[in-house]
């Protein structure tokens, strides 16, 4: 029987061709080798599924094609089909660096966190920049997520079997990291947020967030409305002064939080 990988890295595309090798490379060139790669093609094109059908070559990837059923579903069946004791996300147009699993796996010996989050560099557009600010991450608290998302959905790692359970919700067509993370902070579990880089974020044209960001936004006020009893409080789709003033009430609370004991999330 063989054993179970340490990390299952989880992906779902549907094309992405000209970003996808890069984003695979990236995880092929990694320094802890203890993975595997649940690949799901949820209804790629001809050129794309040809390049992923050659990476079955590849011995620690799992390729699973289907028809298309829409992102949150297939991460779902991607998470179910993991085998790993952590699951990792990963997008089809973004990188890891080469030490991402090394420094995941030592900061799990180190806290015996049960969900990681992390920081990403995101380029493609202007200059390359960190993401979140620091001071939301140095100032976190539960409550600053009725302001929106504050986190980068590629970063995630999380036991699979809390995944498992807390799993993504099909409600959520879009923004279903919003929705993960709300519950995931709201979990018994033990949090991190790792300061270090370790995930390049691409901006691009062709990201859901931006080429479908009606319906992102449309499913973030749900998600917020459910959680929170009113999405009010949303950065996201404002603008103007009353999106200055919302962002400056964040920073204000986040500044609140760093003095306040009591956050649901360690830094490492």
């Amino acid at each position: 029987m063989m054993v179970p990988p340490f990390f299952s890295f989880v992906m779902a595309v549907k094309d992405g061709l000209e970003f996808l090798p890069a984003a695979v490379e990236s995880i092929r060139e990694q320094s802890f080798g203890d993975w595997e790669l649940v690949l799901i093609d949820d209804g790629s094109g001809p050129q794309t599924a040809a390049y992923l059908d050659s990476l079955r070559a590849d011995p620690r990837i799992r390729l699973c094609t289907q028809t298309n059923i829409g992102l949150t579903r297939s991460l779902a069946k991607g998470v179910g089909l993991a085998k790993g004791e952590y699951v990792v996300r990963h997008d089809g147009d973004d990188v890891s660096t080469p030490q991402r699993l090394a420094k995941l796996f030592e900061v799990i010996q180190r806290t015996q966190a049960d969900f990681i989050f992390g920081r990403a560099i995101a380029f493609g557009k202007g200059a390359e920049t960190v993401v979140p600010h620091s001071l939301l991450v140095h100032g976190f608290h539960p409550s600053i997520l009725r302001f929106g998302n504050l986190f980068v959905h590629g970063t995630l790692c999380c036991r699979r079997q809390i995944l498992e359970r807390t799993s993504y919700n099909p409600d959520y067509r879009f923004a279903q990291d919003y929705d993960l993370f709300v519950r995931l902070i709201n979990t018994a579990g033990r949090g991190v947020y790792m300061l270090e880089p370790l995930y390049r974020l691409r901006e691009s044209a062709n990201s859901i967030s931006t080429a479908r960001s009606d319906d992102q936004l449309r499913c973030t006020r749900e998600i917020a409305q459910h959680h929170f009893g009113t999405d009010s409080w949303l950065v996201a789709g404002e603008r103007g002064a009353r999106r200055k003033a919302l962002q400056l009430m964040r920073r204000i609370l986040c500044v609140i939080h760093m003095i306040i004991p009591g956050r649901r999330l360690a830094l490492a």
